[in-house]
Order: C-alpha cells, then sequence, then structure tokens
C-alpha cells in the first residue's frame, strides 16, 4: 500500500480535464479495501476486526473489508491518498464511495451514528476545502461534511438486478431501489 507506487500519470490527466474546461474529479473507497487489492493482501492488521476476523462489507469485484478508523496507520495513509489526489494530483473533487463501511455497526461507546459522523469529520478535514460527493453513506451523518450526496443506489437499464445480487446485497444496482430512495428522501 506504498502511496508512492500510485498510476503514474494522474497529474496529466487532471491537467488535460482541466483544459477542457471542467473540473476534475476522482471516484475513490478511502475506507474499504478490496479482497485481492494490495492494501488488503499487505495490511491485514489495518481492518476492523469482529471476532478476530476482518470485517467483509460486500461482494462486489472480490469482495471487499472495512478499514478500522481507529487505527492510525490508516487515519495517516488516508490523509496521504488525500493529499495525493487534491493536492499533487490537482484533482478538484472525489466521489467517495463505500463510506458506510467506516461505521458498520455502533458498540457499547459510542452509535453507529456517532462513528459515522466522526468518519465524516475525519474525511472533510482530509480533503480540505476541496468537494467531497459522498456516497454510500448514511445520508444524515454527512451533512456538513460532503458537498453533495447521492441519496440513492446505483441504477442500470435492469428494474432491480439479477436474482442473486438481490439475496447477497441490499445496496446494489437498482432502479427499483433507486426510484424509493428518490421518494423517501425527496427533501434532502
Amino acid at each position: 500500500a506504498d502511496i508512492n507506487k500510485f498510476p503514474a500519470g494522474m497529474s496529466a490527466m487532471a491537467e488535460k480535464i482541466h483544459a477542457a474546461g471542467y473540473r476534475a474529479g476522482l471516484w475513490l473507497a478511502p475506507f474499504a479495501a478490496e479482497r485481492s487489492s494490495r492494501l488488503y493482501q499487505e495490511h491485514q492488521d489495518w481492518f476492523l476486526k469482529v471476532d478476530q476476523e476482518n470485517w467483509f462489507c460486500g461482494s462486489n469485484w472480490s469482495g471487499y473489508y472495512a478499514l478500522d478508523l481507529d487505527h492510525k496507520e490508516v487515519q495517516e495513509y488516508i490523509r496521504k491518498v488525500m493529499d495525493r489526489v487534491l493536492n499533487v494530483w490537482g484533482f478538484d473533487l472525489v466521489k467517495l464511495d463505500f463510506l458506510f463501511a467506516a461505521a458498520p455497526f455502533g458498540n457499547a461507546k459510542e452509535t453507529r451514528a456517532g462513528k459515522m459522523i466522526r468518519a465524516m469529520k475525519f474525511i472533510r478535514e482530509a480533503c480540505g476545502n476541496k468537494l467531497i460527493l459522498g456516497c454510500g453513506t448514511p445520508v444524515m451523518p454527512a451533512f456538513g461534511y460532503t458537498d453533495y450526496c447521492r441519496i440513492g443506489t446505483d441504477v442500470s437499464l435492469d428494474w432491480d438486478d439479477k436474482m442473486y445480487m438481490r439475496l447477497l446485497h441490499r445496496e446494489r444496482i437498482s432502479t427499483k431501489n433507486a426510484v424509493g430512495n428518490i421518494v423517501a428522501r425527496r427533501e434532502l
């Protein structure tokens, strides 16, 4: 998970986007890592544990696990990633997805909402004054910490995804769920 091994050419990409008259944005999942990622393979101690096992958040791609926001090295890594993306590479906006992974549950000392608010405050501090589009987050804890917040699931030409996906995921590509989210959260 050496931040210096990130892809080359990202600054040039942001510059090309700016030259075309647009803001440059990058999609990231700061509180989760895929099972097949170098981060997951090299830093097993960075992940949220439940019964001594890494907390499995979902089965997208190779499956992904929650990083432990209370681990100091995780916090430093996220800060470095955001600094690299926003200040070194020059991106203007980050779309931060799967944010719910920061707080899948509460504990005796802190509610899930309290932990999520703390996670969102942390991510706002890490991003400074750059734009944040929050996705996959409980909406209320994101208020005041994101500039934009998606209120529903991904959509597709399929009304409610494949049967096995309906069995595996509550949050999935689903036009049906997106419409329901829009109706239920329209005031937001």
